[in-house]
């Protein structure tokens, strides 16, 4: 609700900001309730304001959680990891680390799941540090999990990698 208010006074005042910041959080929010077609219709609204007036922070953030996230979960994965690259790319660009993260993270969760392992392991690693550049430790720790059962995926004698991965998450 305060989000959606805040997206209503950057309407009424035409505060760009304001609508932004509502815009990608309440896309962010509706994805983490799994509504993804709301979550979907409000990234795009944003997507679109980020690209009108430029504000590359926004465009990353919707790329790279909620709109990389609704084609994941629709099964188009070609169409995730074009979102995913993308926002990590100009997230490297601005110094968006959470953004780098996030997609980095999607990224992994693309090849792990199309069973490439290596690649995960190395878009895992990408994610692990930026989450840790953008001081997010509830990041890190889902990453870190993502580790752990992408090693043990490859091979059970990488169990013993399951207690660092897991236990530092």
């Amino acid at each position: 609700d305060h989000l959606g208010e805040a997206v209503q006074i950057g309407r009424e005042l035409d505060l760009i900001e304001p609508r932004l910041f509502g815009l990608a959080h309440v896309a962010n929010f509706r994805t983490y309730m799994a509504q993804f077609e709301d979550a979907w219709q409000t990234a795009q609204e944003g997507r679109r304001l980020a690209e009108e007036v430029g504000h590359r922070q926004f465009y990353t953030e919707l790329l790279t959680f909620p709109i990389g996230l609704y084609h994941l979960r629709n099964g188009d994965m070609e169409a995730a990891l074009q979102a995913a690259q993308e926002g990590v790319d100009v997230a490297a660009q601005i110094g968006a680390a959470s953004s780098v993260s996030a997609g980095s993270y999607l990224l992994g969760q693309v090849a792990w799941l199309q069973g490439g392992y290596e690649a995960a392991i190395r878009h895992y690693d990408r994610a692990l540090e930026a989450a840790r550049a953008a001081g997010s430790s509830w990041s890190e720790a889902i990453i870190l999990c993502a580790l752990g059962t992408t090693n043990l995926d490859i091979s059970h004698e990488f169990e013993s990698e399951l207690p660092r991965f897991h236990g530092e998450a």
